[in-house]
């Protein structure tokens, strides 16, 4: 089977629908134009340009077999460098910045996250701060919206 997806479908009432999530990285959300495979079927993205896959978009749904499927993060390496307070975590936005990199918070573990780069670690620990390497999704602060 091949579907061709031209837009995300918003406000999806997904009671009743056996969900199918779609893990994709970061990189890979940011492209318009791509081609999925998920269970022996081909899914062509071609979005507008401009528009980039976000976390927990419904992209499909089969009303003959109630099933819809979902764009989630992959898990990636990332860093997470833990800030006690505003000033660190501005001073950590601060080098980001820098660098022109996307970043990304976890409001619960009071957290900034990033994806993972040896260069932005090293820079990181050069500044004081404590980076942890590990295996978790990235959602870009820009990509945040709240899912019930």
């Amino acid at each position: 089977m091949r579907i061709v997806i031209e837009r995300v479908l918003d406000g999806v009432d997904l009671n009743n629908y056996r969900i199918i999530d779609i893990p994709i990285p970061y990189h890979q959300r940011q492209k318009s134009r791509q081609k999925l495979t998920v269970n022996d079927m081909d899914i062509i993205i071609t979005l507008e340009r401009h528009y980039k896959l976000k976390p927990y978009s419904v992209i499909f749904v089969s009303e003959e077999d109630r099933t819809a499927y979902r764009i989630v993060p992959a898990e990636e390496e990332i860093i997470e460098v833990k800030v006690r307070d505003k000033s660190e975590a501005l001073k950590v936005g601060h080098i980001i910045g820098n660098m022109h990199m996307p970043v990304g918070f976890d409001y619960e573990r009071e957290s900034v996250i990033l994806l993972y780069d040896e260069s932005v670690e090293n820079k990181l620990k050069e500044k004081g701060f404590e980076p942890i390497k590990k295996i978790g999704s990235f959602i870009e602060i820009s990509e945040v919206e709240h899912h019930g």
